[in-house]
């Protein structure tokens, strides 16, 4: 939302670092008018390693005894309260760069004037060498993300209101919107023809209440009668948004310049429009896991979300050109519906093709071991139809998955094994898994 907290970026508690030196970057630069301006070098002693990043603020600890080097109980005298700095730059394992950091929120004109004298003092016994560790300070951290509908729908602004700068046409500029996770999806052009096609599915399921179906046949008007006009498919909806769209941001109807570029847009916007309806369990589990980690995230205030939008771009699953299997389907469909009995998970054939997936309802599997991977692969072969095809049609040949495990299921299984509930304590993994999926 636009008010998410983190209080702790890594859940890691952080190291104290050995210091060996702290200088000023051109100390004979007096015209700085305090010391949050000045940059130092920080050096760790000889064998230490930092754990700081760019953006990292610091504290320092300890003081030491001129004479042994061991800590003295206040600094002796009085304990030393040395200044928080922030990482400006890292220069090595070894080396970075700080200037003085302090939260300014809430601080009035005097407060301010009184800790910039003290500042003066505190960084003065720093660069004598009173300081001998530091760590890293974790600071809450304020964050501000806008929901997929505010991408896509920008609303106007109000009276005293500002525009709002992001909107549709920037998504596939701005790559602080995304988190890509392959390198695929740093392509512009398909990434822009991606953020279209999903701009173009969000306006068609808003208009007609459903998402385009590649086989929904073309029906007449006027009674069917040949000479009225036809109704145009999804597919032509679907690309007409889509074009709608790209107009928006260009004067062409693709944003694309050259024609190989426009080929590869084309390519892409049927490729879309043609699987959007798609159903793919293993990606599905992926999206549930990583979904269910940011909601974790926003809960608890630990670790930093997913920045905006993951593009998860994993078109290697589709088939290239699905035109011809799909008329052999049709012809095989009709003589091994009725005898084979196969009931194809909904979505899936979009992704796989009728033939692929009617393959694998056939196909013969033995999984061993149903732990926690175990109970995730059994889910997922069991959500895509594996094994469930009878012995019926042209194949003659029943699907068929086989499960082993002489393993007894414990109390402490339940919390990673997800077939298994308290009353199949003392069950066989197998046993249990068989009936938890029938």
């Amino acid at each position: 939302g636009s008010n998410s907290l983190v209080v702790d970026e890594d859940g890691e508690t952080p190291s104290s670092t050995l210091l060996d030196r702290v200088e000023v970057n051109n100390p004979d630069d007096d015209n700085t008018e305090s010391t949050t301006d000045k940059i130092s070098t920080i050096h760790c002693l000889e064998g230490e390693r930092h754990d700081v990043s760019m953006g990292d603020v610091i504290e320092f600890q300890g003081e030491h005894n001129s004479d042994d080097g061991s800590l003295l109980p206040n600094g002796g005298g009085g304990k030393t309260t040395f200044p928080k700095c922030q990482v400006v730059s890292v220069k090595s394992p070894t080396c970075f760069m700080v200037k003085e950091w302090r939260d300014r929120k809430g601080e009035s004109k005097n407060q301010a004037e009184d800790d910039k004298e003290k500042s003066s003092k505190t960084w003065k016994s720093l660069l004598e060498g009173k300081a001998r560790s530091f760590s890293r300070v974790k600071v809450p951290k304020q964050l501000s993300f806008s929901s997929l509908r505010q991408i896509l729908q920008p609303s106007s602004p109000g009276e005293g209101q500002k525009a709002t700068t992001t909107t549709v046409s920037d998504c596939w500029e701005n790559d602080t919107l995304f988190a890509p996770i392959l390198d695929k999806s740093f392509d512009p052009v398909r990434r822009r023809a991606v953020m279209t096609c999903t701009a173009a599915l969000d306006a068609f399921v808003r208009k007609y209440g459903r998402l385009p179906s590649k086989s929904r046949p073309t029906e007449k008007n006027g009674g069917g009668s040949s000479s009225s006009k036809q109704k145009r498919t999804d597919m032509e909806r679907f690309h007409s948004l889509v074009r709608k769209m790209a107009k928006e941001k260009d004067d062409d109807s693709s944003p694309a310049t050259t024609s190989n570029e426009k080929q590869r847009w084309e390519s892409l916007v049927d490729q879309f429009a043609r699987t959007c309806r798609a159903k793919f369990t293993p990606v599905q589990a992926l999206s549930g896991a990583v979904g269910a980690q940011e909601v974790l995230k926003a809960a608890s205030g630990l670790y930093n979300p997913v920045c905006q939008f993951l593009l998860y771009d994993c078109d290697e699953v589709l088939q290239g050109d699905l035109s011809e299997e799909e008329e052999e389907d049709a012809e095989e469909c009709e003589h091994d519906d009725e005898a084979d009995m196969v009931t194809l998970p909904e979505g899936q054939s979009y992704i796989l093709g009728e033939r692929t997936s009617r393959k694998l309802a056939r196909s013969r599997l033995f999984l061993v071991g149903a732990g926690a991977i175990g109970c995730e692969l059994l889910k997922n072969l069991a959500a895509m139809g594996a094994g469930t095809g009878g012995g019926g049609g042209k194949k003659g040949r029943a699907g068929r998955l086989i499960l082993t495990d002489m393993d007894t299921i414990e109390k402490s299984n339940l919390s990673r094994q997800l077939l298994f509930r308290d009353h199949d304590v003392g069950e066989f993994k197998s046993v249990a898994a068989r009936a938890a999926m029938s």
